[in-house]
């Protein structure tokens, strides 16, 4: 596993958006991890951070509005 990758955990979706365009396409979303995780160990992961949204409210779901 690479050792000098950056965690980000953000606590709104702004601060993810600002933390994956300061990666400058070198960022992964993560939310979960399980197929990250595989890639991270085998070494296929070639990005320098990593942005935690999982605890993010705003994503937990999709709803229609006006139902649309």
């Amino acid at each position: 596993m690479r050792e000098h990758i950056k965690y980000h955990r953000p606590p709104s979706v702004s601060e993810a958006v600002a933390a994956l365009s300061a990666g400058q396409g070198r960022a992964a979303l993560i939310a979960g991890g399980t197929d990250l995780m595989i890639d991270l160990r085998s070494g296929a992961f070639k990005g320098d951070a990593l942005v935690d949204i999982k605890g993010l409210s705003e994503l937990k779901g999709i709803a229609l509005e006006d139902g649309k």
